[in-house]
């Protein structure tokens, strides 16, 4: 019987072990889970900040390309507004100009008749209107 004894115990230890051994890997198996879990959890916040930065990079970039291209259209209409004045300066300058010419020719021929002033006049306006259309080109 001592040994019928000895076979029943050594088979309650090797189902108590195997009990046991059950009971580790459900707690080795259910650890593994929650790290699996805290790592799905973890790569989950590490995606969703890095779509966050590279929506603000993207936003960022946008706002500074409109900026610049602001500064760039801000920058054309004064260009183009200086040179706007630049040609009203020069146009005045020569409009003036061909106002001393006239001035001179009319002080320098002696007019007899309002034919002779009309004619001048004519003239004048035609070689205006040459110098207007040449400098147009």
């Amino acid at each position: 019987m001592s040994a019928l004894n000895n076979r029943e115990e050594y088979i309650k230890k090797s189902l108590e072990g195997a009990q046991k051994a059950r009971i580790e890997m459900d707690n080795i198996s259910a650890e593994g889970q929650k790290v699996i879990n805290e790592a799905r959890i973890e790569s989950e916040a590490v995606l969703k900040e890095t779509r966050e930065i590279r929506d603000k990079i993207i936003s960022e970039a946008r706002q500074q390309a409109e900026q610049e291209a602001k500064n760039i259209f801000k920058k054309a209409e004064e260009q183009i507004e200086q040179e706007k004045r630049s040609a009203m300066l020069e146009l005045k300058s020569e409009i003036a100009n061909l106002a001393i010419t006239v001035a001179q020719k009319i002080v320098r021929r002696e007019l007899s008749s309002d034919k002779d002033q009309s004619d001048l006049i004519q003239e004048t306006l035609k070689g205006i209107d040459l110098k207007l259309s040449v400098n147009d080109k």
